[in-house]
């Protein structure tokens, strides 16, 4: 049974399972109710469930909730959670924003209606709401002052002393030498993750704890002969590992256990990393992705099977200055997985035959491998004011009933208030566009309709804003929102393998990639996998930062400023129908998106054969690592 045909037997059954409780709904003896706050089609809080109180539940919660929504009343909803299927309505009580825009508390008991309007018998939910504007809060717009005392309303509080390296790419090689100049006179010195990682687990004295999505004990950490440190040659992160714990370390590894990955299946991903460890002093432990069990049976399924832990986290004691031991955690995108390992240079077709002998990772073409040449999937770490990786969201205002918030709202909804503040203000985000997958894979056809919808509702805000700003003709959506994304394009002599004897122990390699596009071109995304915002060079938030809620449609087949993208994608994406505004039909699996090269023809757009070198800015640009030059077709890059 194919992909799709699975994913309707799921609904199908989920709208089954429905209609079976709705039928029977007044025979239940097992109430589990709940009530929610939302706002337009946004879900922002949630009570606890309360079991056994059908007529008179009692929830007494407080939440604090960030509204970003545009939405003339505030509701609440009361609902039961079935057993099977998804939570069922038993009634809504509507609050009008205007009553809450006074800034007075707003308490009371409010009627209960069912969803066709009418008014339910004696039911009733007592509530007190209190809005407060943001301009209130004494953080708001301030910066972080020698006085800061932390974010109010946080899980942690604020800690201080606490020395933090930024680190770009998981290696750099000697060659990578930026006239950087720091404060008191001194030279930036690039940090290099891996090389850290390494040292600290040698170092490691009492404990290491290695969490990730994946865990490839395979990789070896330190690769640059240039840089090769006494004792790491060819030394794998398993075999570091083990080793560390003969010596007496509590080593402790967490991958993510995949559901769909069986147990026979013992050489393949997570399951090969738990077989590895069985037996020796490592404990390695597969960790779920374990849903509430309050949640229906198809809600927990769906956690269980398509959620993942996504922590990446290496955490142990080093030594510090004093005799004594410290704690060092690298957090954020430290991925000990396949593939991962890259430096400055992003290599395409280079070092397949040495650095990426035992490392090759290449998802996005069908039998792209060593064997053909590759070419290997770059992975880029840089940061330009918000990075994310590829993901599948849906920003609440694109239809109603979407259950879902969006930091990209929120980040057009900030652009829109300083335009009309009259303030300057600009936003770039790097991202990954062209999703790691098949592109005519479901899930990546998922992706990039997403995608498009999530830049055209930011734009459309920021566009709306400059209007009523009465701004038109004089400022643009460009002038305030960016979106890049990072590429490679190499000369043919740095990826062609000319013997069997550089490949090692591969054998038969062929002097050409199997994909005729490709090497032609010689050019290729390079996947951004870094989760990073920065603000105002004031701030710097790490880790899982995901804009889970969708991305950017794919910008590097336009390499085009975002201004013109809608008229760039209706032409060069024709066999997918793009209407002027989002609606209820606009279904992925109907039409494909397509790689299409014709559109871009009839462009405005100043097309360089690919055999021309580039420009002199351009190449800056490049050696600095940004690159927006992205390919379109075998004969002609876009030059944006």
């Amino acid at each position: 049974m194919c992909g799709k045909d699975s994913f309707h037997g799921v609904v199908m059954a989920l709208q089954a399972a429905e209609s079976v409780q709705e039928a029977f709904k007044d025979k239940l003896a097992h109430t589990r109710l709940f009530a929610a706050v939302e706002i337009g089609a946004a879900t922002v809080a949630r009570t606890r469930m309360a079991e056994f109180q059908p007529d008179n539940p009692k929830w007494n919660q407080s939440f604090r909730v960030y509204c970003a929504y545009t939405s003339p009343y505030v509701e609440i909803s009361v609902r039961n959670q079935l057993q099977v299927a998804l939570a069922m309505a038993v009634g809504r009580a509507k609050i009008p924003a205007s009553q809450l825009l006074t800034g007075e508390p707003v308490e009371g008991w409010f009627d209960l209606f069912h969803d066709d309007g009418l008014k339910m018998h004696n039911a009733q939910v007592h509530a007190v709401l209190k809005f407060t504007p943001v301009t209130g809060d004494p953080c708001w717009e301030v910066g972080i002052s020698s006085s800061f005392s932390g974010l109010s309303n946080a899980f942690f509080p604020l800690r201080t002393g606490w020395e933090a390296t930024l680190y770009q790419d998981s290696h750099k090689s000697n060659q990578f030498r930026p006239a950087i100049q720091l404060a008191g006179g001194k030279d930036y010195q690039p940090a290099r993750l891996w090389e850290d990682i390494h040292n600290a687990m040698v170092e490691a004295k009492h404990f290491t704890y290695v969490t990730g999505w994946s865990v490839n004990v395979h990789i070896a950490l330190v690769r640059d002969p240039e840089r090769m440190i006494p004792g790491a040659e060819a030394v794998t992160l398993g075999e570091l590992l083990k080793r560390k714990a003969e010596e007496g370390v509590t080593v402790l590894v967490m991958p993510w256990n995949d559901r769909t990955s069986l147990p026979i299946l013992e050489d393949v991903g997570m399951q090969f990393t738990f077989k590895f460890f069985k037996g020796t002093r490592v404990k390695c432990f597969r960790c779920s992705r374990n849903a509430d069990p309050s949640l229906a049976f198809f809600q927990n399924g769906e956690l269980k099977l398509m959620i993942s832990h996504h922590q990446k986290t290496v955490s142990l004691d080093a030594p510090s200055g004093d005799g004594a031991r410290k704690v060092v955690s690298f957090v954020g995108r430290t991925d000990l997985s396949d593939g991962r390992y890259d430096d400055e240079n992003n290599t395409l077709f280079g070092d397949l035959s040495t650095t990426y002998l035992n490392d090759f990772l290449q998802g996005n073409f069908k039998n792209a491998d060593l064997r053909h040449g590759g070419p290997r999937e770059p992975m880029a770490r840089r940061t330009l004011q918000a990075r994310r990786p590829g993901s599948l969201g849906r920003p609440h205002q694109f239809r109603a009933g979407m259950d879902k918030t969006g930091s990209n709202l929120k980040i057009a909804l900030k652009i829109a208030s300083k335009i009309r503040n009259g303030e300057r203000f600009a936003v770039y985000i790097v991202t990954t566009v062209w999703p790691e997958g098949i592109p005519e894979g479901s899930t990546v056809q998922a992706i990039l309709h997403w995608n498009r919808l999530t830049m055209e509702m930011m734009y459309s805000i920021v566009a709306k804003a400059i209007e009523d700003k009465g701004l038109v003709g004089k400022v643009n959506p460009g002038d305030y929102l960016n979106f890049f994304c990072l590429g490679n394009r190499e000369a043919k002599e740095t990826w062609r393998v000319r013997s069997t004897e550089e490949a090692g122990a591969w054998h038969g390699l062929l002097e050409r990639p199997n994909q005729p596009e490709v090497p032609h071109l010689r050019s290729l995304q390079a996947d951004d996998r870094s989760n990073l915002y920065r603000l105002d060079d004031e701030y710097v938030i790490v880790g899982s930062a995901n804009l889970d809620r969708g991305e950017a449609l794919d910008l590097h087949l336009t390499g085009a400023p975002p201004r013109r993208l809608d008229r760039i994608a209706r032409r060069a994406l024709p066999q997918y129908s793009m209407p002027d505004k989002c609606s209820d039909d606009m279904n992925p699996r109907k039409k494909p998106y397509k790689f299409s090269n014709e559109g871009f023809k009839e462009l405005d757009l100043e097309f360089t054969p690919v055999e021309r070198s580039l420009s002199d800015t351009k190449k800056s640009l490049l050696e600095k690592g940004h690159l927006p030059v992205v390919p379109l077709d075998r004969k002609y890059i876009v030059s944006a």
